[in-house]
């Protein structure tokens, strides 16, 4: 958390508190008789709900605080819950998880800014999923409709949603290299060396480790992530569209447990789907395969390997399968439980988890030896209250640590595309109202302009980059420094987001266009060569081109290589006489 926001949460978090009203102005939107005339409750979680959608509009910091104002006056209105207790699997984490700060206020009925960030994030999914899941996968499509009676119709319909969740991820997060998972002695970037350091788990240390460096609203706002990242993703894009999804691990025996992949529980299976491939786990005859069948025949998982890159696991590792249920503090919390049934029409968001009751129906499946709470989101928490420490403790480490964050921190046209591109916003509806388009635009200066950005006072200017007063030379320096950063990296987000964009109004030769000659052409090795160029393949694909799209995910060196080259491999069975989209 940078000293900026550090200062403004000091400045509110009594005011959030003791319940004095901000002053900033109120969002305006329609309303209906019976909400304008309802009780002063209503109204409040009204006002409340209305911020946190239009955080684009407005800076984020301060919709925030003005959204946990309001959440805090409704909740004033409410009846005590009486009869609200922990979900019980919370009694099985573990003992340092279960006495941290965001556990010890599980029933805790105030709404503070980090849960205003969670609510964004989860907001943001519902919204991807509920226009995601219209891009209909003809092929899979077909294999649903050949399994006749084993799936009824609301099934089928959910594993069609659930591959379009999993597909929307691969495509739009970028994979990352996973992180070895560290020793509980490594050490990590922080100032002091004793015994109660040491005695810290490494994610509490800031040791760098697979899954927990970014939550999943930031996966999906920077666009990449390693693995176990993208399998939150697509967890928590799955149960907008309520379709319960969980993690996998392989019992190793002893106490020792693998992460594996996410699955989908449809009709009493669990759907497999690989977000280090970029592939749902494939049948055969090319729809996607269960644990079941991933157990009984060892060619489901056998034909992931390629000659030089073995599959990592095998038929005989899934004896005993341990299923893991993402829920981060919030999901559990009693403050959630109280919201979630009382989301008005347009705000409806899946914002709670209730793992008892989905443990329930998994212990019924064969092969699973046991279900749990997933650390993975304490994990989280730990990591990034070492990293906010360590921003007191150690500020040279901030510049390459809070980087990003800082990009994406104002409500600077990047930002604000984001968001709209989250909504579906893409195209122009109401004259002038923004679009992510127009916004993803209005990033891309040319490089001229960039480079004169320091001496050139015309530039400056232009860009409305104007000197204050009361600026010394080095904080002048450090602004005009800081803003060609985030042009620089600005305009290469900006270029591979447009191309997602058109490749999702398929407009395929704009997309292929934004992904060749403005991404990999024009930044060699950049932050976004690798997502560059799988997208382009699936371009290539959806177009017909079979070849083209198999030579470049044969040539492809990024993390997600096996994956690209078993897609190769596949894209020769697959019938191309209806263009994929899958």
């Amino acid at each position: 958390m940078n000293r900026l926001l550090s200062s403004l949460l000091t400045l509110t978090l009594g005011c959030l508190v003791a319940g004095c009203e901000p002053t900033t102005t109120t969002p305006r939107r329609k309303t209906s008789q019976t909400q304008a005339t309802g009780s002063g409750g209503d109204v409040n979680l009204e006002t409340a709900l209305n911020y946190l959608e239009r955080m684009s509009e407005f800076s984020p910091q301060q919709a925030s605080i003005q959204s946990a104002y309001y959440f805090n006056q409704w909740l004033k209105t409410r009846p005590e819950k009486s009869s609200w207790s922990p979900d019980l699997l919370v009694a099985r984490l573990p003992r340092e998880t279960r006495e941290t700060k965001a556990m010890e206020r599980l029933d805790e009925m105030q709404f503070r800014l980090e849960d205003i960030e969670y609510l964004e994030g989860v907001r943001w999914c519902a919204r991807i999923s509920n226009w995601a899941k219209q891009r209909v996968n003809k092929r899979l499509r077909a294999w649903v409709d050949q399994q006749g009676d084993q799936l009824t119709a609301e099934q089928k319909e959910q594993l069609l949603i659930a591959e379009r969740m999993f597909d929307w991820t691969v495509r739009n997060i970028q994979l990352d290299e996973m992180p070895p998972p560290p020793k509980r002695n490594a050490v990590g970037p922080t100032s002091t060396e004793s015994q109660g350091e040491q005695a810290l788990s490494p994610p509490a240390r800031a040791v760098i480790g697979p899954g927990y460096t970014l939550f999943p609203h930031e996966a999906l706002l920077y666009g990449h992530g390693d693995a176990h990242q993208r399998g939150r993703l697509f967890i928590r894009l799955c149960q907008q569209q309520h379709i319960d999804a969980v993690m996998l691990a392989i019992d190793r025996g002893r106490g020792q447990t693998d992460q594996w992949i996410p699955a989908a529980l449809i009709g009493g299976e669990l759907y497999l789907f690989d977000p280090q491939l970029g592939l749902p786990i494939p049948t055969p005859t090319g729809g996607v395969a269960t644990l079941s069948a991933a157990r009984q025949d060892p060619a489901v998982l056998a034909q992931l390997s390629l000659e030089d890159l073995p599959y990592p696991v095998q038929s005989g590792d899934l004896k005993s399968v341990v299923v893991e249920i993402d829920a981060n503090p919030q999901q559990l919390s009693r403050r959630m439980a109280e919201l979630e049934p009382r989301l008005t029409a347009g705000h409806q968001m899946r914002i709670m988890v209730e793992p008892t009751a989905l443990a329930n129906r998994l212990r019924k499946l064969p092969g699973v030896s046991g279900v749990r709470i997933w650390s993975m989101a304490f994990d989280a928490l730990a990591y990034r209250s070492a990293i906010d420490r360590i921003e007191v403790e150690r500020p040279e480490l901030i510049p390459k640590i809070l980087q990003e964050r800082a990009l994406f921190y104002d409500l600077n046209p990047l930002v604000r595309g984001r968001r709209m591109h989250f909504d579906g916003a893409f195209n122009v509806t109401e004259p002038g109202k923004p679009t992510a388009k127009k916004l993803y635009m209005q990033i891309r200066v040319d490089k001229t302009s960039i480079e004169k950005l320091r001496t050139d006072e015309s530039v400056q200017r232009r860009l409305s980059l104007v000197r204050d007063d009361q600026e010394s030379d080095a904080q002048w320096s450090r602004r005009i420094y800081s803003t060609e950063l985030m042009l620089r990296f600005g305009k290469q987000h900006a270029s591979f987001w447009m191309g997602l964009i058109h490749f999702e109004n398929g407009d395929f030769g704009d997309a292929a266009d934004w992904f060749e000659k403005r991404t990999i052409d024009a930044h060699m090795d950049g932050m976004w060569t690798n997502g560059a160029r799988y997208n382009l393949a699936r371009t290539y694909e959806a177009q017909g081109d079979i070849s083209g799209a198999r030579q470049i995910l044969l040539t492809d060196e990024s993390p997600q290589q096996q994956g690209n080259r078993v897609r190769a491999k596949l894209l020769r069975q697959w019938t191309t006489a209806e263009k994929p989209t899958g």
